[in-house]
């Protein structure tokens, strides 16, 4: 089952909300890598939600019928 865009949203702002409660831990222990590469994973997840609602919204506009 395909994400909506509102699912996809309601995801990629609880992933950045995890990612910006890690990274305050980062900046307090900046030699954790393990934080960095968790980071990095939400980041990278953060970017796919951000290209499917890109995805959606261009099927969408050219779904509309033009006037």
């Amino acid at each position: 089952m395909q994400e909506t865009p509102i699912d996809a949203m309601r995801k990629r702002a609880e992933l950045k909300r995890t990612r910006n409660r890690l990274f305050k831990r980062f900046l307090k222990h900046p030699m954790d890598t393990y934080l960095a590469l968790i980071i990095k994973t939400i980041d990278d997840q953060v970017a796919e939600c951000s290209e499917q609602m890109r995805q959606a919204n261009k099927q969408r506009d050219w779904s509309e019928p033009l006037e």
